[in-house]
């Protein structure tokens, strides 16, 4: 079935974004309880604080920032890598916090100059300005002599970025009636329209669109330009100087001993008089009650919480929508930043088992450098199941490929897989198509006394600027119900 992009995008329309509707109080709420130190929940907690009202915070694991996450260790010196948020949109409120914190951003540059690789059926290619390089693909005559990051840009993101009305899609407000076309739209009904071939097709599913599902018949092309119209209005990349997991620290530093760690929900309670969560600490099982909670886990985890008061109908079935999505990132650091001296840039797409290769160090200075896998879906699962030795093995032959000649590792590496972590499980969720509308409003929704926060709700889920925006946007809705 053809699709014309202009019949079925005109109308689809959002209302300018809107506070999440506070639910009726029986009292003005003073006292709230987040749960959940991501980004969205110390900035809930952090907003309310200076608002005056009486917050406490309990976090699962031992640590804040949830999956805004650095590793330090085992890296020598000063270097580092995100196991999380690699990038930061130059908007919203962590950029803001990181400012008002006075840490340090460095702004992405990318150097046109420096050539990247793939690694397709055995081939090794070298991309240049000017030497684009030929994939082994049966690609069309006209898709000749480009890389699969030049396909995504003439048959997703320039198409993307011609809607008509594009800003007025950008999250977080919906309404249902105008999306529901381009909810039930599949990522490949929409590269089919714009003239991919099917074998430009098969390249494009090895960078970028695995993220969201293991066939492009399971993506949800709402989502993907959801997430890409968030960053309207974005003053460019970066990252912060130290690592980006700083942000977190800071909230979490400001909030002091209204954070409490290792101290996981199990269930949650509320009535006429309030909301009681039961948490299990390392003394054992404890209550705490107040008038209004915040629940910012991933719906994986979410749906592990009991709720004594159900939960509407609509909101189970968004819990049980979100698909889970396993990330995992494997890192080798180098004695040298060998890539450099042949003018590349340390970046590759493989069909390796490794997938994508990533240059973690590029803003960082210094001789020594991080290579990094990033695998997502089945790839990242498999990835996860083997033992680090079994890691750091594959991704060392995958490099010993891709740089046979120069290759200069050193014995350090490390690997982080969230579809493992018990807290997060999973790197973010997916929505297959005609799912996206039905969930994001489910969950965007107060139940009683309670409320959802986190990237997912706003509705660009695995982004940190989503997270910010959310438990921002949280805290107004519960200031405006006091």
């Amino acid at each position: 079935m053809r699709i014309s992009r202009r019949r079925f995008l005109r109308n689809a329309s959002l209302a300018t974004a809107a506070a999440i509707a506070p639910p009726i109080l029986a009292q003005r709420p003073t006292r709230v309880l987040v749960v959940g130190a991501g980004a969205a929940g110390l900035t809930a907690a952090y907003e309310l604080m200076q608002s005056g009202f009486a917050v406490q915070l309990f976090e699962a694991s031992a640590r804040a920032g949830g999956r805004m996450y650095t590793l330090r260790d085992p890296f020598s010196g000063s270097l580092y890598a995100e196991a999380g948020a690699g990038l930061l949109g130059g908007i919203g409120p962590g950029i803001e916090y990181a400012r008002e914190f006075g840490l340090e951003l460095l702004p992405l540059r990318y150097n046109p100059r420096l050539g990247f690789l793939s690694y397709f059926q055995g081939r090794r290619i070298e991309h240049r300005q000017d030497a684009p390089g030929n994939l082994p693909f049966q690609l069309r005559q006209d898709e000749r002599n480009m890389s699969v990051e030049a396909l995504h840009f003439r048959y997703r993101r320039r198409p993307m970025g011609q809607i008509e009305n594009l800003a007025e899609l950008a999250p977080p407000g919906l309404q249902a009636d105008a999306l529901d076309r381009l909810d039930n739209i599949t990522m490949r009904d929409f590269l089919k329209e714009q003239g991919a071939s099917n074998a430009a097709l098969e390249a494009m599913m090895y960078y970028y669109l695995p993220a969201y599902g293991d066939s492009l018949d399971e993506i949800n092309l709402l989502q993907v330009v959801r997430e890409a119209v968030s960053f309207t209005g974005a003053t460019g990349a970066f990252t912060v100087a130290g690592g980006n997991d700083r942000i977190c620290g800071e909230l979490a530093r400001r909030l002091g001993d209204r954070v409490h760690y290792q101290s996981p929900v199990r269930s949650v309670r509320q009535d006429e008089a309030g909301i009681t969560l039961t948490l299990e600490t390392r003394d054992g099982m404890e209550s705490v009650t107040a008038d209004v909670a915040i629940l910012t886990p991933p719906p994986p985890v979410l749906r592990t919480i009991e709720f004594d008061s159900p939960l509407p109908e609509a909101t189970v079935n968004a819990l049980r929508a979100a698909v889970p999505v396993p990330v995992t990132r494997t890192y080798v650091q180098t004695r040298s930043r060998f890539w450099l001296a042949e003018g590349l840039n340390g970046n590759a797409l493989t069909d390796l088992p490794v997938a994508q290769i990533l240059h973690s160090t590029a803003m960082q200075q210094g001789e020594r450098g991080i290579l990094e896998s990033m695998t997502y879906g089945n790839q990242a699962k498999t990835m996860a199941e083997m033992s680090p030795a079994q890691q750091q093995a594959q991704l060392r032959e995958a490099l010993s490929q891709l740089y046979p000649e120069s290759l200069d590792l050193d014995r350090v590496g490390t690997s982080y897989a969230w579809g493992n972590d018990p807290w997060h499980r999973c790197g973010h969720v997916a929505f297959r198509p005609g799912a996206y509308v039905a969930a994001t409003s489910a969950l965007r929704q107060p139940h009683g006394r309670l409320f959802f926060a986190g990237d997912t709700i706003w509705g660009v889920s695995g982004y940190s600027h989503a997270a910010f925006e959310s438990g921002k946007e949280v805290a107004a809705a519960i200031r405006t119900a006091a």
